[in-house]
């Protein structure tokens, strides 16, 4: 990874949030620990993390020096973990090793048993995951396992069972958005280039253009169609 020069002036920079970013975009599944410091520095990064599956930390604020920064974090309710830095240090080396554990599990295994999870939180619930990618239903159950420290898809099937506070635990990660703008980029072109173009070629006189976008869940898909659709009506102004 190499470090660039900033492009915002002082005061309206955000390193900790770009690196959590690029963290959350390289390596899917990390962690992000946010220590003492002022600011709000990494709140909005450390929602990319989780929903790339990563597992957060904060430092207790009541043990930092400035305590600004990992209380604006847990303020979000995206924080696993509140500890000392001496309990934090272990539960990363924990969760690094609960990781590690998972991966060595078989593949069809792995399917089986999170088709097993998957349906008891149907039945819980009442919400069927079934139809989710698979690769992210697995993601948010490996990260929920890591949480609730279990070393295996079998340990935490039996915990799910025994622990109903967890299934809804689980419920509200399979329900995470993620989200961004513009985040397929090559389809967003592939819209602008034939859907959004031939569409104003159509147009005739003052005609108008009404767009719906269903599931936009925080609103940025809404506003990336939006910001295509002015980009071509700027492009075509007198």
């Amino acid at each position: 990874m190499t470090a660039r020069p900033f492009t915002e002036t002082r005061g309206h920079r955000s390193p900790i949030d770009m690196f959590f970013r690029s963290v959350a975009a390289a390596r899917g599944d990390g962690i992000a620990v946010l220590l003492s410091g002022s600011g709000s520095d990494g709140t909005l990064g450390i929602r990319a993390v989780k929903e790339a599956g990563g597992v957060i930390f904060a430092q207790e604020p009541s043990e930092a020096e400035y305590a600004m920064m990992p209380e604006s974090a847990i303020s979000t309710g995206l924080v696993d973990f509140v500890a000392p830095i001496k309990e934090l240090t272990e539960r990363v080396a924990e969760v690094a090793r609960r990781k590690r554990a998972i991966l060595q599990e078989e593949g069809e295994d792995v399917e089986q048993q999170i088709r097993q999870i998957v349906a008891f939180v149907r039945r819980r619930t009442g919400h069927d995951f079934s139809n989710y990618k698979s690769a992210t239903i697995t993601r948010r159950v490996v990260r929920r396992m890591q949480v609730a420290r279990q070393e295996s898809l079998a340990d935490y099937y039996r915990y799910l069972q025994s622990n109903k506070g967890e299934v809804y635990e689980l419920f509200s990660d399979l329900l995470i958005s993620v989200t961004s703008f513009f985040r397929d980029p090559t389809a967003f072109t592939a819209l602008a280039e034939h859907v959004i173009k031939p569409l104003f070629d159509r147009l005739d006189g003052e005609a108008s253009i009404r767009v719906r976008v269903a599931g936009c869940a925080t609103g940025e898909e809404a506003y990336s169609l939006g910001i295509l659709l002015l980009e071509e009506a700027a492009r075509r102004a007198p």
